[in-house]
């Protein structure tokens, strides 16, 4: 049985004017069968579904061992009680799926509900869309069968400019390496453009989002951000912006280009656009960042593509010289905030105090001016002690819910069973927390700021196959187990 555990409030005054800060109890919960390892991506998401209110919708992946992995979305009420919990067959043919992302349709379109992107693997690995009502149940599931790696979805959430359109954004194997990859299809899954972006090297997009259409616009440009491995093994951050009607890459403010430094190795795992307080029209963009000098760090940059204003390293002063800290995840912080005038950004990730883990899921709120962190912002969830807990998304309450704060997903090995090895993770933190005695300890990472290079890129441009069918997935019910007891 699910147990909520109450907030305890600080008196921290920069956290009470944040969307969270509204007395809401906060919980913390592990979600799957037993014998079966699970996890949460990309794109937690607090939905409000007809007939179900208000509640928050994970997407993943389940794998019960000895059958191939399913795409497995868990669908709470506010409290974290399971409004339903299904898994999805994407081919119906017990084939290798991963659940990748997750967006919200607008309540008003045909049948409503969400649709999940995934990966499913039939020889080689292919994209697929998948349309689900508020109950779980399929409407229409479209796979894109080229050699395809989907890695973020950006839904109605996101796509404000063309109603109903999806985006997605991965790596296409040319035969030879990876080649970064955008595609764009209409509400139906009906393919609308694909192209991959060739450059001397292999290339992936693990994020994307829209920015607001320029004058003359009628859909915003698409952002996307990855890593750009080169053929002399240096690997730099990979950040885009493209023609949101055709892909294609023109002038300014249009651009590929590489951020970092051949010293170290970067990735960029997310990026979200800014639209409060002075820096409305930029980005920011979280990843990793590993040099001569550190392990993993968190590498975070604020800017355009083409021209970044502002980068920081994260790390935890906490933890021995071989500490390992990764952002995967970021939003800007909505509503009213009193502290730093450029306002607040909110980052997801995980940390492990030596080189070899134990890993611990991380929240914490960074400067958007200057990218370093809150003082007494930094949580760390987990077990605290020899299992790995990560966060590998977030996304903040809408301002009009009575209920505040954060929902963070993503994967933890702590659980109830000792035959289970890993579940889906859900946290509903509030600020300045914590959820429970035991589940949540301080965390205070410091920073330093960066002068790091940019550089624009030349590429080619190639369009996969323009095919896809249309299958019924099969559904199945799963259970949860409560955490931290």
């Amino acid at each position: 049985m699910n147990r909520t555990r109450p907030v305890i409030l600080a008196s921290l005054t920069l956290f009470l004017l944040l969307a969270g800060a509204r007395g809401a109890a906060a919980w913390e919960f592990a979600y799957g069968p037993p014998f079966s390892t699970d996890q949460a991506f990309r794109r937690v998401t607090p939905v409000d579904c007809p007939g179900y209110g208000q509640g928050y919708l994970a997407v993943g992946t389940l794998d019960q061992g000895g059958v191939n992995p399913d795409v497995y979305a868990v669908f709470t009420n506010l409290a974290g009680n399971r409004n339903w919990e299904f898994s999805y067959d994407v081919e119906g043919l017990g084939l290798e799926d991963e659940g990748i992302a997750v967006a919200q349709l607008p309540n008003t379109s045909a049948a409503g509900g969400f649709v999940i992107l995934s990966n499913t693997r039939n020889g080689v690995w292919r994209p697929a869309l998948t349309h689900i009502r508020c109950d779980g149940k399929v409407v229409w599931s479209q796979v894109y069968p080229d050699v395809i790696g989907g890695f973020d979805l950006a839904g109605r959430d996101l796509i404000r400019t063309a109603n109903g359109d999806f985006a997605v954004a991965g790596h296409w194997f040319n035969g030879a390496n990876d080649d970064a990859f955008l595609m764009r299809t209409d509400p139906f899954g009906a393919l609308l453009w694909n192209l991959t972006y060739d450059l001397d090297g292999e290339e992936r997009f693990n994020a994307l989002t829209e920015a607001a259409p320029l004058t003359g616009q009628l859909i915003g440009d698409l952002v996307a951000v990855g890593r750009f491995n080169k053929i002399n093994g240096d690997m730099q951050g990979l950040a885009a912006r493209v023609n949101g009607l055709s892909g294609a890459v023109g002038p300014a403010p249009q651009c590929l280009s590489q951020h970092g430094v051949s010293t170290s190795q970067e990735v960029y795992n997310s990026v979200v656009p800014l639209l409060n307080n002075q820096f409305a029209g930029q980005f920011a963009m979280i990843g990793t960042t590993t040099g001569p000098g550190w392990l993993d760090d968190i590498w975070l940059t604020r800017g355009n593509p083409c021209a970044l204003a502002a980068q920081s390293r994260i790390g935890n002063p906490l933890g021995p010289t071989a500490a390992i800290e990764r952002g995967f995840d970021l939003k800007e912080v909505g509503g009213p905030v009193i502290g730093p005038a450029g306002g607040l950004l909110a980052i997801a990730g995980s940390q492990a105090p030596g080189a070899g883990g134990p890993f611990e899921a991380t929240f914490s709120l960074v400067n958007t001016a200057n990218l370093l962190p809150v003082a007494g912002s930094g949580r760390i969830f987990g077990d605290h002690g020899n299992l790995d807990d990560v966060f590998y998304s977030l996304a903040q309450l809408p301002a009009t819910w009575a209920q505040g704060g954060f929902i963070l997903a993503g994967s933890t090995q702590t659980t109830l069973g000792i035959a289970d090895p890993q579940d889906l993770y859900l946290v509903h933190y509030n600020p300045p927390g914590p959820t429970a005695p035991l589940c949540e300890k301080k965390w205070s990472p410091s920073g330093v700021n960066l002068t790091w290079p940019q550089s624009a890129l030349l590429y080619s441009r190639k369009a996969p196959a323009r095919y896809y069918q249309t299958l019924t997935p099969q559904v199945d019910w799963y259970t949860e187990q409560p955490i931290c007891p």
